[in-house]
């Protein structure tokens, strides 16, 4: 379900194709830590269910949103203030971060499929060759109905890609990914802040740049520039990394408190909770613990 209370009774019973997305994600990472049989199998029940129930076999993709008996919806705006499309990047990007997890416990062609089907897909419908930045919003045929871009989003899909890339282990497809990503990070190069920080994205109705300084666009900013040094050896993007990391520890971390403020302190207001319906250590957690990898490969290719 999209949403329970804290006594566990169901208080939102819709389908959302991103919060199973989710949960395949962490029945993976369960079952990598403790082996466990019964996550993996959880895991692939929702991945069948997703397959029969949300695939749009005419277009491609996958539909948003389902009832409690996954019959269709109208609403499937995935939070209150969003537009209220059948197709989103948001949504895609998170499925196919988690059919790149369910792949890597699970190598099984089915899901390899799949998984190529959602890397064309970003290529084909959801980057924009033009500008290098996502799409965000669709009708069911494709047709772009963005009104922002979202820097965070874009650099967080150039590394996903090429994680999804590695998984399917297709040299043919990291060769072709490569530029695709690359442009992107380079994207992102030119559309960071003076120090050096990644704001929330840019209004295309309005025609000027969303100021604000999210700490889950930090935390994904870390992982992509990092990412774009160790498939290039170019300096650029190390130190455009290094340059968020003392971004990060200046104005988003909380020194005193602990965590990391939802906007950093140059926007002028903190974060009314560190933890809530939409922040997590998802983001920053996660994007401790690949910088640390990363580095560590680093470290090995030097030595």
């Amino acid at each position: 379900y999209w949403e329970l209370d804290y006594r566990g009774e169901v208080v939102n019973s819709k389908k959302h194709v991103y919060a199973q997305a989710f949960a395949i994600y962490a029945l993976c990472a369960y079952h990598r830590l403790t082996g466990s049989e019964d996550a993996l199998f959880k895991a692939l029940a929702l991945y069948e269910r997703i397959e029969v129930s949300a695939l749009d076999s005419e277009n491609g993709g996958y539909h948003e949103a389902f009832s409690r008996s996954w019959s269709e919806v109208r609403d499937v705006a995935l939070s209150a203030g969003e537009p209220n499309y059948p197709k989103t990047m948001n949504t895609h990007l998170h499925l196919f971060e988690a059919y790149t997890a369910l792949y890597a416990v699970h190598p099984r062609e089915n899901i390899r499929f799949s998984l190529k089907g959602l890397l064309e897909c970003f290529v084909g419908n959801i980057i924009n060759s033009e500008t290098h930045h996502l799409r965000i919003y669709f009708d069911d045929a494709w047709r772009d109905r963005s009104t922002v871009y979202s820097y965070g989003h874009d650099i967080e899909c150039s590394w996903l890609l090429w994680e999804s890339a590695q998984a399917i282990g297709d040299e043919q497809l990291l060769s072709s990914l490569t530029p695709v990503i690359l442009d992107m990070v380079n994207a992102c190069l030119d559309c960071r802040g003076e120090n050096g920080e990644i704001p929330d994205g840019y209004n295309l109705k309005e025609h000027k740049r969303i100021e604000a300084r999210p700490w889950w666009a930090q935390a994904e900013a870390l992982v992509g520039f990092l990412n774009a040094y160790t498939m290039t050896g170019d300096m650029r993007y190390f130190q455009a990394f290094e340059s968020v990391w003392v971004f990060i520890k200046k104005y988003q971390r909380d020194w005193e408190r602990g965590e990391w403020f939802w906007y950093s302190l140059l926007d002028g207001k903190k974060s009314p909770y560190k933890m809530g319906f939409w922040k997590a250590p998802y983001h920053n957690g996660r994007a401790m613990l690949e910088v640390c990898r990363r580095l560590r490969q680093v470290k090995c290719r030097a030595n």
